[in-house]
C-alpha cells in the first residue's frame, strides 16, 4: 500500500466494520469524486439472459459452475466463477463474421467510431472491455497541467460502489468497446456500462496480485440495433457542456426542445397551407420565440422548409448523421474488426485473463488494432499524499513510491520518457518468449506487433519526443498480426521483450506473500455472501466475536428525498459504533431502498454503513449511514445520525476499505511492455543509458 500521511493513515485505520464511526465521518471529508460518466456494478445490470446468439460476448468459455448470486426485484443475476471456466470451441462457429467494426465515425471530426457487424436485439451484451483504474491521478500530479490532457479524454470518474471506495479519487480507463464508442445525445443505443470485479482470478500467494486489473466492463444495447449502425453511448451532458469550445453544442434536452418546435410548426394547419416564403417566415418566428439564449436548440432547427419537413419525416439526425448506418461492404473496406479476441482465463500461470481467438485467423492477418495514447512516464508516478488546505489529497514530497497499474498496459523503452498506452482488446494478450538455451518453449509467441498499416505514422516518428508529448490528439497506432495460422479458441501471445521478461522473472523469484494478507478477504467472496439469502449479514454485536476481514467494509444503497417517511427523530442514544459517542437518531423507513440501474435520483449511491440489527428472517436490517466523498446530506448538515429500519439485505454490499486492494500493494509488479529497439527513432531517445562494459 502506498504510504499516506500520518493523519490519513489514522483515518484509514478507523474505517473498519464495527470500529469508531468517526473514522468514516472524518474520512468522508477527504473523499471526493468528480461526477462524470457512471459505471454501475454488475449485479444491478441484470446480466442474466442478456447474451444471445447474436451477441459477440457469448463466450468461448463456459463456467463449470454457475452460482446464483443475487435477486433484485423480479430480476435474478448470475455471476460466472471465472477461475472455473473451460474452453468450448463450438461457440466460435457462430462468429466467423465480425460483429464489431472500428471505422470513421459518422459524427464530423469525431475520429473513429464503433459499428455493428450484425443485428443486435435490445438488452443484449454488445461489447466488453477492461476497466483500468487510475488512483488519485490528480493528486499525484498536483492537479496541474502535468496531468495528460490527452489521457483525460479516455478515462472517467468511477462512481460504482465497486471502485468508488478504492481511493480518494478513482478514475477508470475504458478499453476496447468503451474507448471508441462515441456519444450522440439523440442517437444513444448503448446503456450505462456494468462493472464487474474479478479478484478471484489470482490467489493470495500469487506474484500476479495487483499486476493486472480485476475490473471487467460489459456494454448492453438499450434498444434494437440494425446491422451497420454506429454505436452511441451516453457520456452525460455534463461531459459536453464543460468542454472548452462546446458552449453551444446541442445536448439531449436541446434535441427534445427542437423536436417539439418542429412538430408544432409542421402540425400547424396554417403552415401546411402556406407558400414556401411564408413557411420559412413561420420557422424564423418560431426560432425567435425561443429567445437569444437558446442557441443550441435553434441550431437544430433548419431555416429551409424542405429540410425541416425532411427532419419531421425522417428523424432529427437524418441530415447531420447521414452515414449513421453504413453498408457492410463499406465497413469491410474501411473498418477494422474489433472482436477477433475474446477474454478468458489465461493458460499461463499468474497471468489472470488471456486473449483467445474468436475465429480462425490466417498467418499475416491483423488480429487487433492498437491505437495508442502517448503519455509522459512521469504521469504514472505515485507519491505520498497528504490533505491540503482544501482537504484534497495532494502530493507530499518527491520520492516515487510506486506507479499506476496502467503502466503495465503501455509500451516503453529505456531511452525515452514516453509511454505508448493501448486501450483495445489487445490489452488481454499475454507474454511468451522462448528461452535462449535449448530453444524449447512452454509458451511460444503466435503473434507480433508492428506499426499499423491503416494509419499514417511517419511524421510522428520524425518528431522530437518533447514536441510529440505536447500533442493533445492521438497520433500513433500499432497492430497485432498472426505469425502463423491461429485456430478458434487458441490463446494469443506475443513477446513483451527481454527487459520485461527478466523483470517478471526477478519479481516472481523474490515474491513473498504480503503480511497484510493474513487478515485479507476477497470482495468477490464477500459479495457472494451478501447475495446468498441463507447467509445473514453480521451486526456490530456479532462482529465483536466474528469480525469480517480487516480490508472489508459494508455499504448501503440510499438516495436523498424530502418524501422519506420519518419513523421518529431526535432520540439520543449511545452509539454502538463507539462506546464514548452519544448520537441523536433520525430514523427512516428503509424498505423501499433498492438499487436501480442508471438511477436518476439525487445522491443515489452506496454509502458507508454499520449494521445495528437484523430481522428474525434475515431479510431486513437496521443500518446507520455515514456521509462521505464531500456529498452534502440533510442528516450530516443537521448533526444527526441517520438510521434506516426495515432495510433490505439486497441493498447491502461489501467493498474494499480505501487503500487496501491489491493495486495498493507496494510489491505489485509494475513494468511497461518493451517497445522493440528498431521501433524507437533517434528523436524519441531523450534518455541516456549507462552501458556496462565487461
Amino acid at each position: 500500500m502506498l504510504k499516506l500521511s500520518v493523519i490519513f493513515n489514522q483515518l484509514l485505520a478507523r474505517l473498519v466494520v464495527g470500529s469508531d464511526p468517526n473514522g468514516i465521518e472524518t474520512l468522508s471529508r477527504y473523499l471526493n469524486t468528480k461526477s462524470s460518466y457512471n459505471f454501475s456494478a454488475a449485479p444491478e445490470s441484470a446480466t442474466d439472459g442478456l447474451v444471445s446468439e447474436n451477441s459477440t460476448s457469448s463466450s468461448l468459455f463456459t463456467a463449470k459452475n454457475t452460482t446464483l448470486v443475487k435477486s433484485t426485484g423480479n430480476t435474478t443475476t448470475f455471476e460466472m466463477q471465472h477461475s472455473e471456466s473451460a474452453s468450448t470451441l463450438e461457440h466460435a462457429k457462430h462468429y466467423h463474421e465480425c460483429g464489431i467494426y472500428l471505422a470513421p465515425s459518422s459524427i464530423e471530426n469525431a475520429g473513429f467510431g464503433m459499428y455493428a457487424g450484425r443485428d443486435y436485439a435490445a438488452n443484449h451484451i454488445v461489447g466488453e472491455g477492461l476497466g483500468i483504474s487510475l488512483l488519485d491521478f490528480g493528486g499525484h500530479n498536483e492537479y496541474t497541467s502535468r496531468s495528460s490532457a490527452l489521457l483525460g479524454d479516455y478515462y472517467w470518474a468511477c462512481t460504482s460502489e465497486l471502485c468508488d471506495f478504492e481511493a480518494y479519487d478513482v478514475s477508470m480507463m475504458n478499453s476496447n468497446f468503451g474507448a471508441f464508442t462515441n456519444d450522440h445525445p439523440y442517437e444513444r443505443n448503448i446503456a450505462e456500462p456494468s462493472l464487474h470485479f474479478r479478484d478471484s482470478m489470482v490467489d493470495h500467494h500469487s506474484p500476479g496480485r495487483g499486476a493486472f486489473t480485476y475490473y471487467d466492463v460489459t456494454y448492453v444495447s438499450s434498444k434494437e440495433i440494425q446491422k451497420g449502425s454506429e454505436f452511441f453511448m451516453d457520456y452525460g451532458d455534463q461531459w459536453t457542456s464543460e468542454r472548452e469550445g462546446f458552449d453551444d453544442y446541442p445536448i439531449s434536452q436541446n434535441y427534445v426542445e427542437a423536436e417539439k418546435v418542429i412538430r408544432s410548426i409542421v402540425s400547424d394547419p396554417h403552415y401546411r397551407e402556406s407558400t414556401l416564403h411564408d413557411k420559412e417566415t413561420m420557422i424564423q418566428r418560431a426560432k425567435q420565440d425561443l429567445g437569444n439564449d437558446e442557441v443550441a436548440t435553434k441550431s437544430l432547427i433548419p431555416d429551409s422548409a424542405g429540410d425541416l419537413e425532411f427532419l419531421f419525416q425522417n428523424g432529427m439526425t437524418s441530415l447531420s448523421l447521414k452515414d449513421r448506418i453504413r453498408s457492410m461492404d463499406w465497413l469491410k473496406d474501411n473498418g477494422i474488426c474489433m472482436d477477433n479476441i475474446q477474454s478468458g482465463p489465461s493458460t499461463i500461470r499468474d497471468a489472470g485473463r488471456g486473449a483467445f481467438a474468436m475465429r480462425f485467423m490466417e498467418k499475416g492477418s491483423v488480429i487487433a488494432p492498437m491505437p495508442l495514447l502517448h503519455v509522459n512516464k512521469a504521469y504514472f508516478n505515485m507519491y505520498e499524499l497528504a490533505p491540503d488546505e482544501d482537504e484534497d489529497l495532494d502530493r507530499d514530497g518527491d520520492k516515487v513510491l510506486g506507479h499506476q497499474q496502467l503502466i503495465n498496459y503501455c509500451f516503453g523503452h529505456e531511452e525515452t520518457t514516453m509511454l505508448l498506452c493501448s486501450f483495445t482488446s489487445a490489452n488481454l494478450i499475454n507474454h511468451a518468449r522462448c528461452s535462449e538455451g535449448d530453444g524449447t518453449c512452454k509458451f511460444e509467441p503466435n503473434a507480433a506487433y508492428r506499426w499499423s498499416s491503416w494509419e499514417a505514422h511517419e511524421k510522428w516518428l520524425k518528431m522530437p519526443v518533447e514536441r510529440l508529448l505536447k500533442k493533445e490528439q492521438r497520433a500513433l497506432s500499432l497492430e497485432i498480426v498472426a505469425l502463423r495460422d491461429i485456430d478458434p479458441g487458441e490463446e494469443i501471445l506475443f513477446d513483451y521483450g527481454e527487459a520485461w521478461d527478466k523483470a517478471w522473472a526477478e519479481h516472481s523469484r523474490n515474491w513473498t506473500t504480503p503480511p497484510s494478507s493474513l487478515g485479507y478477504g476477497r470482495v468477490s467472496d464477500m459479495r457472494t455472501t451478501a447475495w446468498d439469502s441463507k447467509v445473514p449479514i453480521r451486526t456490530l454485536n456479532e462482529l465483536k466475536d466474528q469480525p469480517y476481514p480487516e480490508n472489508i467494509v459494508t455499504v448501503c444503497y440510499y438516495w436523498e428525498s424530502s418524501l422519506h417517511d420519518h419513523v421518529y427523530t431526535n432520540v439520543t442514544m449511545r452509539s454502538m459504533d463507539s462506546p464514548n459517542e452519544f448520537i441523536t437518531k433520525r430514523v427512516i423507513d428503509g424498505s423501499s431502498f433498492f438499487p436501480i440501474h442508471d438511477d436518476p435520483r439525487p445522491n443515489s449511491r452506496y454509502w458507508p454503513c454499520s449494521i445495528y440489527e437484523r430481522s428474525d428472517d434475515g431479510r431486513s436490517y437496521t443500518v446507520r449511514l455515514f456521509a462521505y466523498q464531500g456529498h452534502d446530506t440533510s442528516w450530516s448538515d443537521t448533526g444527526v445520525a441517520l438510521f434506516l429500519e426495515n432495510f433490505p439485505k439486497e441493498s447491502i454490499e461489501f467493498v474494499h476499505k480505501p487503500y487496501t486492494s491489491d493495486q495498493h500493494l507496494s510489491s505489485s509488479f509494475r513494468h511497461p511492455i518493451g517497445l522493440r529497439d528498431d521501433m524507437v527513432p533517434p528523436k524519441w531517445r531523450n534518455l541516456k543509458v549507462n552501458l556496462v562494459v565487461q
